[in-house]
């Protein structure tokens, strides 16, 4: 029970670094866009 629980615990972890891994390269390129159009 409690080691499920752990494994369930460390895979949303994972999950949730993964997906602020994807949201700050997004951000990063509509940043870049942005400069670039600007100039």
């Amino acid at each position: 029970m409690f080691i499920t629980a752990g494994f369930m615990t460390v895979t949303q972890v994972g999950n949730l670094g993964i997906a602020i891994r994807e949201l700050a390269v997004l951000t990063a390129l509509c940043l870049y866009k942005r400069v670039t159009h600007s100039l």
